[in-house]
């Protein structure tokens, strides 16, 4: 998707997106983040980037324990949500797609103590990797997407569409690529569960913008008519399973 095309969707989709300090988002980070070395966990005196920020659930986390931290974005819709949850701009907020990013421009080669990339869609290839790991002097940590999605609304609106629901290219896929350029990373797979709680005006949307996401055109009057099925009292409370799958590793002396 390019860039442009990709910063208005994250845009889009921003104010509906979980809060950088909403509990619940935090509470799944720091039960991912259980699962990384002490040693690359943010604390006072590290510097810690975060690639593709969104909201912010990292970042001000790791502001929180004290870290000097910049992020970055694709979005200025999803830069302006952490910004307004960071009144004392702890956090350097930068708005570029990832595979723009020139570390040494920036003055970012060897920087950062700590590089996090979080259902990052924007990190895929070996370069975006190897970026990565030009900006640190100690660890990287890419959480994604594993090897299972179920999402019962999800999977009906694309079945509906004579699609099923991508799996996005998550850990599998970085797996693939931190092989490519010499790396043997071992994974730690999570089964989640969500309960999100989705009134249809919010769920609606959303939906649509995952099948633009995917190319698929959307047919508005059928999704309406498959949320009102879906929701009991205005809101749709089906949960999703899904797993993720965390890699830690270190690129320092």
């Amino acid at each position: 998707m390019p860039q442009n095309d990709a910063a208005a969707l994250w845009s889009e989709r921003a104010p509906r997106f979980p809060s950088g300090r909403d509990p619940g988002h935090r509470a799944r980070m720091l039960a991912r983040l259980t699962h990384v070395p002490q040693a690359a966990l943010p604390r006072t005196g590290m510097r810690c980037l975060d690639v593709g920020a969104g909201t912010g659930v990292f970042a001000l986390y790791a502001a929180d324990e004290g870290a000097d931290v910049t992020a970055t974005d694709v979005s200025e819709g999803m830069l302006a949500r952490l910004s307004a949850n960071d009144p004392e701009r702890r956090v350097t907020a930068v708005r570029a797609d990832w595979k723009d990013i020139d570390p040494e421009a920036h003055g970012w080669t060897g920087g950062f103590d700590l590089v996090l990339a979080q259902m990052m869609p924007g990190v895929r290839t070996p370069e975006d990797f190897l970026r990565m790991e030009a900006c640190s002097r100690g660890w990287c940590v890419y959480i994604g997407w594993g090897r299972k999605r179920h999402d019962p609304w999800l999977d009906a609106v694309f079945a509906a569409h004579d699609a099923s629901l991508p799996l996005p290219p998550g850990t599998p896929n970085a797996l693939e690529q931190l092989v490519a350029i010499g790396r043997m990373v071992t994974p730690v797979w999570i089964k989640e569960t969500w309960h999100p709680q989705r009134p249809i005006d919010a769920a609606v949307p959303d939906a649509i913008s995952h099948l633009r996401m995917h190319g698929i055109a959307p047919d508005y009057d059928r999704i309406m008519a498959m949320a009102r099925t879906h929701a009991r009292g205005g809101i749709i409370l089906e949960g999703a399973t899904n797993e993720i799958g965390v890699l830690a590793w270190h690129t320092g002396p």
